[in-house]
């Protein structure tokens, strides 16, 4: 069976193929792993196969259900995001024709806030038990209107609130043989741990770079030495190499990085100043983006101080900066650094200020790079939270 338009992910594939063609189909499944490496793109994949024949399976495109699946006009494959308690249809009829247009494009309002027809987000996204049993329960109570199983798929399934979660496991714990479940989620241990139970795992992994570079020339028409570079620093998600990829000022922001870490070892004031001042306005999730691209560059230090070779970095184009920095700063402690901007990254998450994050970064950074002791200055900001 292939998989069409689906990016690695083998071992998972066959699996799901042995399941197939065994006809031993579990009644939920969880798909977990990282983010933007085909969770969810799979689920909807394998929603359209389970209404095949195992004869209809080595040419599943034959089949009109799957077809009908695959576009998103089956009726019995329903599809199931994180919302905002008070959703607009039309926002979610949307946000549906994005994902069967792209398969890999997460449309949930908690990483899409706003599509053209919808209301600008802002709102928190969840799973709420009305939506379990106004909009999970009814659908499967009957048996298939057209295909062979019901198939429902609820996509980062670990919003699931608490009472959401008890009535899903409600549903979970009355099995039918006309229903098939599959959830997805990157934080499976924010999952009760009986709907875990219930749930025959599939774990994901993260994608080849290899698999990303490939992917990046065919669906965006990237050239092989741009396609190379984002899916090095995509980290195995192929989310991250689109949003990388579709950025014009990636390479202006990477020279901030360089030139940001400058100014912080040599301690001048007003060039940090002014980068805090840049940061500042770039919002959350910008800020959050920036400093995942710090990391790049200095797990690409750690790389080079460990092997004093440049073919395994990811910012290879900036090899020979990269070169001159480790030479000129031989007792920089990268391991604290990521560290830090871990810890960085975390705090932004939960809202803590950022002007004051970026206080305490600066120095922490200094004090690494001089391979001084790093003391924790980051605990009187959690108070801030």
């Amino acid at each position: 069976m292939e998989w069409a338009g689906i990016i690695g992910q083998k071992r998972v594939q066959e699996t799901l193929s042995q399941a197939l063609k065994s006809g031993r189909i579990a009644q939920a499944y969880l798909f977990y792993g990282p983010e933007g490496v085909g969770k969810q793109a799979i689920a909807l994949y394998f929603a359209a196969a389970l209404q095949c024949s195992v004869e209809e399976l080595d040419a599943p495109e034959a089949s009109l259900g799957f077809r009908k699946a695959r576009k998103g006009l089956h009726p019995d494959v329903h599809v199931f995001f994180p919302t905002p308690k008070e959703t607009d249809e039309k926002d979610l009829a949307e946000r549906l024709r994005l994902l069967y247009e792209d398969p890999y494009r997460h449309v949930d309002p908690v990483r899409l806030p706003e599509v053209g027809m919808g209301k600008k987000g802002g709102k928190q996204a969840f799973y709420a038990v009305e939506r379990i049993n106004e909009g999970v329960k009814p659908r499967v109570k009957y048996h298939p209107s057209e295909g062979k199983l019901q198939v429902v798929i609820l996509l980062e399934a670990d919003y699931l609130r608490v009472e959401a979660a008890n009535a899903f496991l409600k549903i979970l714990e009355e099995p039918n043989a006309h229903t098939v479940f599959i959830l997805t989620s990157s934080r499976p241990e924010r999952l009760l741990a009986t709907i875990i139970s219930r749930c025959q795992q599939v774990r994901f992994d993260p994608l080849k770079t290899d698999e990303l570079a490939v992917a990046l020339q065919i669906r965006v028409g990237l050239k092989q030495e741009e396609a190379q570079l984002f899916a090095r620093m995509a980290n195995g998600s192929f989310n991250k190499a689109m949003t990388l990829a579709a950025d014009t000022e990636i390479r202006m922001l990477r020279e901030m990085v360089v030139n940001y870490f400058r100014a912080v070892y040599s301690r001048n004031i007003n060039q940090v100043a002014d980068f805090h001042e840049q940061m500042t306005k770039m919002g959350r999730d910008g800020l959050k983006n920036l400093i995942r691209l710090m990391l790049l560059w200095v797990r690409d230090l750690t790389t080079f101080q460990a092997s004093n070779k440049t073919e395994n970095l990811i910012n290879v184009d900036f090899a020979e900066v990269i070169t001159r920095f480790c030479n000129g700063v031989p007792q920089a402690q990268t391991d604290v650094m990521a560290e830090v901007l871990e810890e960085a990254h975390t705090l932004i998450e939960r809202n803590v200020n950022e002007a004051l994050i970026l206080v305490v970064l600066q120095e922490k950074l200094f004090q690494a790079m001089r391979g001084n002791r790093v003391c924790n200055l980051y605990t009187p900001l959690v108070a801030v939270d």
